[in-house]
Parts: C-alpha cells; sequence; structure tokens
C-alpha cells in the first residue's frame, strides 16, 4: 500500500476522536502521548495538554469545525514515522484507553470553568465596546496558559494577545529563546499592551508567566490608568504547581530545576481590595449624575446649603446664590487615585495585610467570581460635609462576596460611644440631685444595631413601603459606590458615614423628614450636614467582579 492510499485509508475508517479546545493547541498541535494496555503499547495521536515535544509518530492536523456539544473535530491525520504499521491496532481502542480519555475530556471542563467562558451574561458585556478588560495571565511554563489564552481568543475576537515570548518567533513561526534577549522581549510586551490601552482595545490578555508580583505590577498599573478592570487568571489545572509533569508538558523545553525554582519562588499576589467594578463610560455617567442631583439638593434644600457653607466658613447672607452654588460644586473632590472605575469594595485586603484577608482571598467563592458580571440596582445618593456616594442594593448571587470589615467596627464604636452616652447622663443626674434640682431629661436613644427591632421607626416604615429595594438594616447596608469626598477625608469614612445615616433612618426618635423632589427621585434633610436622595425607581448596572492591584 502507497503512502498516500495508508493516509487516505486511515483517515476515512479509523474513528473520529472528540476533544475539547483545552486540549488542542493552536500552536503546537502535533504530539503524542503511550498508553499502556496489559503488555502492548498503543500510540496516539493526542497529547492531553502536553506542552512536551515527545517523539511523536503522528500529527493531528485540526478542523475549525465544532460541533454542538462545543468539542472539535479530528478530520485528517497524516503519518509521519514507522510506527503506524499495524491500521487495526489504531483503531482499535481498548476500552481502559477510552475511558482513560473520557476521564480526561471530563476534566478539561473543569480546567476550563471560568465565568468569562462558562457564564452567558459575562461573555454578552465582555463583548460589548464599552467594556475593557486586561487578563493578566499567570502560570508556570506547560500549566495550561496557552489553551486558555487561546479561549480567550477564540471568544473574544478583538482580544489583543501581548506575550514575551512572541519576540522569539522568526518570520517562519520557528521559537528560538535567546536568554539574553528576555529584557528586549519584555520591553517589546511592554510597548505593545501600552499601545493596546491606548487604541482602547476591549480585550487585552498578558500571556507570560508573572511569577512575582513585581512582574505584573507594570501591565497592572498601566491597565488601571486606562480604565480596565485588572483580572488575574491562573490555570486549574493539577499540575500547576507540580515541576515533574510542567518539565514533560512544556513546549519550551524548561528544564526541571529551573521549574522547580519557579514553583518555590510563586507569589499569591493578593490585591489591594476586591470589589464589583463600573465600566468607565458608566463611572462617568454616574458621577455626573450625582453631581446635578447635589445641585438641586442645595437650592432645594436651604438648610444644607447653610450647613455647608458654614462648613467653608462662608457666611450664606454674604453671598448671592449664584455665587453660593459655584461654590458648593467644589465642595466635595473625587478621590486620589489611579483608576477613572468607580467600584463597590467587597473586601479590603491591603495586598494582603488586612486581618482575614488570606482566607477570603483564597476561597474558592472568591477565585470563581473573578471576572464574572454581576448586576446592581442603586438605590439613592448619600452627600454629607464629608463623603459622597451611591447606595448599592446587592443581589443575591453577589451578597456572599460582600466581607466588609468596618461594619464589625462600626458596632464596636457605637456600643463605646452608647457606654459613654448613658455614663454622661448619669453623672448629670447625679449633679443635678446635688443643686437640689432634678431636670427632666429625654430618655436615652441608644445608637441601634444590625440585629435590633426596627418596626418602631415611624421613618423607617416609610422608608420600607416608599422605596422597598433600600437596605437600611443587616449586613450588606453598607455597600455603595464612592463619589467623591471633602479635602482631607479618606475613602473609607463613606462607610462610616451609610452607617451613621442607616442608624437615624431606623431610630424611633425620629419623625418623617420633609422631602423634595429631584432627578430621579426624592430629597431629605437629616440635618448635621446630612442628605439623602432615594430613588424612585432603582437603576441598574452591570459590574464586573475583580481585584485591585
Amino acid at each position: 500500500m502507497s503512502y498516500a492510499s495508508l493516509c487516505t485509508s486511515f483517515v476515512t475508517t479509523a474513528p473520529v476522536l472528540f476533544l475539547p479546545d483545552f486540549f488542542l493547541s493552536a500552536t503546537h498541535q502535533s504530539r503524542s502521548i503511550t498508553r499502556y494496555n496489559n503488555e502492548e503499547s498503543l500510540t496516539d495521536c493526542i497529547n492531553v495538554l502536553g506542552d512536551g515535544d515527545a517523539p511523536s509518530t503522528v500529527s493531528c492536523f485540526i478542523s475549525p469545525f465544532i460541533d454542538n456539544t462545543g468539542y472539535r473535530t479530528i478530520r485528517n491525520i497524516e503519518e509521519t514515522g514507522d510506527v503506524l504499521t499495524k491500521r487495526k491496532e489504531i483503531r482499535h481502542v481498548k476500552d481502559s484507553s477510552k475511558r482513560e480519555l473520557k476521564l480526561e475530556n471530563e476534566n478539561a471542563e473543569a480546567f476550563l470553568n471560568f465565568p468569562f467562558f462558562t457564564d452567558r451574561a459575562t461573555c454578552m458585556h465582555l463583548k460589548r465596546p464599552s467594556t475593557k478588560v486586561m487578563f493578566i495571565m499567570r502560570g508556570l511554563s506547560g500549566s495550561g496558559k496557552s489553551t486558555i489564552v487561546q479561549k480567550i481568543k477564540s471568544i473574544y475576537a478583538k482580544a489583543v494577545i501581548c506575550s514575551a515570548d512572541d519576540y522569539f518567533y522568526s518570520k517562519d513561526g520557528v521559537y528560538n529563546h535567546d536568554h539574553n534577549l528576555l529584557g528586549a522581549a519584555h520591553a517589546d510586551c511592554q510597548s505593545k499592551a501600552a499601545q493596546a490601552c491606548q487604541q482602547n482595545a476591549p480585550i487585552i490578555v498578558i500571556d507570560n508567566t508573572n511569577v512575582k508580583r513585581w512582574e505584573m505590577k507594570y501591565y497592572a498599573d498601566l491597565g488601571n490608568v486606562h480604565g480596565y478592570v485588572i483580572v488575574t487568571v491562573q490555570p486549574k489545572t493539577p499540575w500547576k504547581m507540580d515541576p515533574v509533569q510542567l518539565a514533560q508538558r512544556n513546549k519550551h523545553g524548561v528544564p526541571y530545576d529551573i521549574l522547580k525554582k519557579k514553583v518555590q519562588m510563586f507569589d499569591d499576589v493578593v490585591p489591594v481590595y476586591y470589589g464589583w467594578f463600573l465600566c468607565e463610560k458608566k463611572s462617568n455617567s454616574l458621577m455626573s449624575l450625582a453631581s446635578k442631583i447635589f445641585l438641586e439638593c442645595i437650592i432645594k434644600l436651604p438648610e444644607f446649603k447653610k450647613y455647608l457653607l458654614n462648613a467653608m466658613n462662608i457666611k450664606p447672607e454674604h453671598i448671592s446664590d449664584e455665587m453660593a452654588e459655584h461654590l458648593l460644586s467644589t465642595y466635595h473632590t473625587k478621590p486620589v487615585k489611579k483608576s477613572p472605575l468607580l467600584h463597590c469594595t467587597s473586601m479590603y485586603c491591603g495586598s494582603g495585610r488586612a486581618p482575614g484577608c488570606l482566607q477570603y482571598h483564597r476561597s474558592n467563592n472568591i477565585q470563581s467570581a473573578c471576572g464574572q458580571v454581576f448586576e446592581m440596582a442603586l438605590s439613592g445618593l448619600i452627600i454629607t460635609k464629608r463623603t459622597m456616594a451611591a447606595r448599592v442594593t446587592l443581589s443575591s448571587a453577589a451578597a456572599p462576596l460582600f466581607k466588609n470589615a468596618a461594619e464589625e467596627e462600626w458596632n464596636e464604636r457605637t456600643s463605646q460611644a452608647n457606654l459613654s452616652s448613658r455614663k454622661n447622663e448619669k453623672l448629670r443626674k447625679i449633679k443635678s440631685k446635688k443643686n437640689g434640682k432634678l431636670k427632666k431629661n429625654m430618655p436615652d436613644v441608644p445608637l441601634l444595631m444590625a440585629d435590633d427591632n426596627l418596626n418602631t421607626s415611624p421613618f423607617l416604615s416609610f422608608l420600607t413601603r416608599k422605596f422597598p429595594k433600600l437596605t437600611v438594616s443587616g449586613s450588606l447596608r453598607n455597600a455603595h459606590f464612592t463619589l467623591k469626598t471633602s479635602p482631607g477625608v479618606e475613602s473609607k469614612e463613606v462607610n462610616t458615614d451609610i452607617l451613621d445615616i442607616c442608624q437615624v433612618e431606623s431610630s424611633s426618635a425620629i419623625g418623617i423628614p420633609e422631602f423634595v423632589p429631584v432627578t430621579g427621585g426624592q430629597a431629605c434633610y437629616l440635618g448635621d450636614g446630612i442628605c439623602c436622595v432615594y430613588f424612585d425607581v432603582t437603576p441598574k448596572v452591570k459590574t464586573i467582579f475583580s481585584g485591585y492591584y
């Protein structure tokens, strides 16, 4: 039989194999593995996720066809060695080998279980022109990064791939690594990433190992400045930290000794905080809306305007209304930060220094949610002498990810304040008795805790009935987007302001204040420089959950 006849016969008669995309690398499609069945060896044409260059007996040229199960079909097989001498041995795969292949296929689905592959809402959102995401790959050679990158490119056609390895490929596609040129390779990769950011590429993928935190810092800073949501991605393969298997699987021939050192050096990169990020367009829209509503509030709530002007050491009677509005328009300023994106913090980690952050960071729920889209409802605004923020109602899907330590700190602070207030009241009563005058004092109104009975508050009853999406009680009540702060005030103070406002809203000692209409809702002044806006219809926004690096 001729060479051509043998190939044709094999293609038409051999069983068609189906494998997930994860097992097929676009840059290395010709590999082999050896399976053992009793005492006989069987050479197969597919090396599952192997980046190694084991001697190949059969080359597989993969057609782009994908059937409705999501598996690529191996159509064309060409003989490249002398091992293919027993067609029957190739065609009749033993049951044990079939079970092994099936198990590998099932594992592949778990290895590619990322929300930006599997979640429909996420995929649709990431394909919108206004969405900008930078995927920073992290993982050693042979761990499966290239397969994930190829999958990203297949789903998001406009994705720009930036890899230092590209520098070592010749025009003919031959890879020739030169350690002396590593600096130039990374400079070239950084230049390509910067150009992609300047051109507002919707998806950018940094396909490097990024073993140490500092190696990804340039890209994280670059993405933050240009309004990208940064999503770090590590392969989920069980051998990603096994230098023995990595040495066997990697396609560039990186030896075991080097891989072992890299595994030992690999940083667990904890972000500054985790949270839900708005895209830049929606961030700007929300900021503009809040500024507009603020001006409406100072016009329609004269006591609020008077309070803020006094805080600026300006006497209201000495300036015109137009001048007052102009001055107050700059009362709050945007917090100083690199990224233009607004975010709702789920937990502050301090790059690994905050108490309890490592357990949160390493949780499967958190890692599985990174890169996923969540819809959130905006229930209103809070505007105080210190801060301006949008209140957020978390969905049932987002709620388990919210772990804000500010609630615990506030509870402790208010408990101490209650104790101090009661002691001072007792001292005043004792002093009054000594002077022969027992004054009638107002009853104590303790600061309410999260689990207190709030049914006695007329204001809360009104809010619950009028604005059902508003969250006033419970551990999720201080979820928010920080918009602006007054000079010298840190963004974290928004937590305190919102929790203080929730306490006022829940207090039985306060009646229902006067409301005035503003864009999108109703506003009221609660005194002490506190203005609240409640939206009549809660606008929905889509966010991406990830970390800030």
